[in-house]
């Protein structure tokens, strides 16, 4: 007979990375759908100028590859973690620039959609996600990188930004 302490665990244990890489992606995208449905009551402009569509479809082209880069990076890090042999670097593809390109990607789509929708709203709505995701996400992720990578990973966040 299964116990219920057992059936409340976690599928991934406390210390697990993997529990993580889901939730940007849903803090995103929950916020993304609930400032959507609040502009369509509620239609607030953040300017009325032409120029936000622009910036917007560039938004909108550069984050997914830069999402796309990143995790092309991370899945060559993850083999090369496997070989005691090489260095353990983690300067490599957009992580050189930020420690986190993938969640950057993820602020930098919704921001893309509130600027083609011109939305007051689903700004505001990017502005919460992405900070939710730095307290709630980064911040424990960060913990758990530290203390899986040591010293090696205090050099890397001495060197790179967290965002930019």
């Amino acid at each position: 007979m299964e116990n219920p302490s057992e059936k409340n665990k976690s599928a991934y244990p406390e210390d697990s990375l993997l529990g993580l890489t889901v939730y940007s992606p849903v803090v995103h995208l929950f916020v993304f759908l609930i400032s959507f449905l609040l502009n369509i009551k509620f239609p607030i402009q953040i300017a009325k100028n032409e120029m936000l569509l622009p910036v917007g479809l560039f938004l909108l082209f550069l984050s997914p590859v830069l999402i796309i880069w990143a995790q092309k990076s991370i899945a060559k890090f993850r083999i090369n973690e496997k070989d005691p042999s090489t260095a353990r670097t983690f300067r490599f593809g957009p992580y050189r620039f930020s420690r986190n390109p993938t969640y950057l990607g993820l602020a930098l789509l919704t921001l893309g959609f509130s600027l083609v929708m011109n939305s007051l709203l689903m700004l505001l709505g990017t502005i919460i996600a992405f900070h939710i995701v730095s307290i709630f996400i980064v911040r424990r992720e960060e913990a758990l990188l530290h203390k899986k990578y040591g010293d090696d990973y205090v050099k890397y966040k001495e060197n790179v930004h967290t965002w930019l």
